[in-house]
């Protein structure tokens, strides 16, 4: 969304408000994308200290239940439980290394969804709820499934892709700030000229990885599925409409024909991505 308005719109508005002076060309206005409250880091007020610490409490208790499922795993010799202890443990460093880098503004509603609704609820359907049917399962349980015969396979296949959504998912934040050290535009070269959102597909194959190595669809694999939706039809549309605002619609657009893929679409994409991480 261009944040200047055709002559005639502005013509039909009151004088008063013509005394304002025009925006820059090419400014961005989160607020008029998205009406509503935004957090912003210098913004001065209270509401982004107060976001700050509700989402380190919430990532504090992320890791701590990570880190004691790590330790019960390797003290009982599951396997299962170590390793999703270790993906639990590892999401929340890694959240709380991206939240020790926050720049942009976040709309407060999506702040609120995402830390106190979003992420508790994947967590638990993603590690709590595997575990759960492991232990009735090792009790001969109503919950025991065939499917459990093959956790050590779901485990080895969801531990790969979940390494392999996190190594893309910090790898490509890790090269667009080296790019952008470097006095570079729109980036769209190296990983990002394999596809255009490598982030949100390393965030998407990373809880994938998590669903796979639980050994349990029916209860996570929903996780995945609503993440890659949100970001398809909300993340991807709005980003890319602030990027035509900062950058120019033609550069955007340029790079969309280049790049055709949001995402990555195979296991040859995805190895063709990962290695635009070390160009």
């Amino acid at each position: 969304m261009q944040a200047s308005e055709p002559a005639e719109t502005a013509a039909m508005e009151p004088a008063a408000a013509t005394t304002k002076p025009a925006p820059a060309p090419g400014a961005y206005s989160w607020r008029a994308h998205r009406p509503g409250r935004y957090l912003e880091r210098e913004s001065g007020d209270i509401w982004p200290a107060v976001w700050f610490c509700v989402k380190a409490a919430v990532l504090l208790t992320v890791g701590a239940l990570g880190a004691l499922l790590v330790t019960e795993g390797l003290v009982r010799g599951s396997a299962k439980r170590a390793v999703l202890g270790a993906m639990a443990l590892g999401f929340a460093v890694r959240v709380a290394w991206q939240l020790s880098q926050w720049q942009r503004r976040v709309h407060l509603v999506e702040a609120v969804v995402e830390m106190l609704v979003v992420v508790p609820a994947s967590l638990a359907c993603v590690v709590l709820l595997p575990l759960r049917d492991e232990a009735c399962a090792l009790r001969g349980g109503v919950w025991q499934c065939a499917q459990l015969e093959w956790d050590g396979v779901w485990l080895v296949v969801g531990a790969a892709l979940h390494v392999a959504g996190v190594a893309l998912n910090v790898g490509s934040e890790l090269y667009l700030r080296r790019e952008k050290r470097a006095g570079a535009g729109l980036v769209t070269t190296g990983v990002y000229g394999a596809v255009r959102h490598p982030n949100y597909t390393g965030e998407v194959l990373l809880w994938a990885g998590a669903a796979i190595a639980g050994g349990n669809l029916l209860s996570s694999a929903w996780v995945p599925a609503c993440m890659a939706a949100g970001m398809h039809w909300w993340s991807v549309p709005d980003l890319e409409r602030y990027l035509e605002a900062v950058y120019g619609a033609d550069e955007v657009r340029r790079w969309a024909l280049r790049t055709p893929a949001p995402f990555v679409t195979s296991p040859q994409h995805l190895a063709a991505t990962m290695k635009g991480l070390f160009e």
